[in-house]
């Protein structure tokens, strides 16, 4: 500790005026460090509740799409089934 006071007025004054710079430069390093990882919390917030939207979105259109073929897929075997319903009789 001793090499911290000045020898002139038994002060650690010098020693942490000197210190203040350092401090402020972390505290700015900190402060951006924080900001970051808000912004990118942020970000992925978004991207989740965006996927969870789209997902939901995809899912709903898939099931459209998948109704949509089982019709269509009945109603060409209703047609295969009249135009080959002749042969049977």
């Amino acid at each position: 500790m001793s090499r911290f006071i000045n020898s002139n007025t038994g002060s650690y004054l010098p020693s942490l005026q000197e210190n203040v710079e350092v401090l402020e430069i972390f505290k700015g390093s900190v402060a951006r460090y924080v900001e970051w990882w808000t912004r990118m919390h942020m970000s992925l917030k978004h991207q989740a509740n965006s996927s969870d939207e789209l997902s939901k979105m995809y899912s709903a259109i898939r099931k459209k799409a998948v109704k949509e073929k089982w019709v269509k897929l009945g109603t060409d075997f209703q047609e295969y089934a009249d135009r080959v319903s002749w042969l049977l009789f």
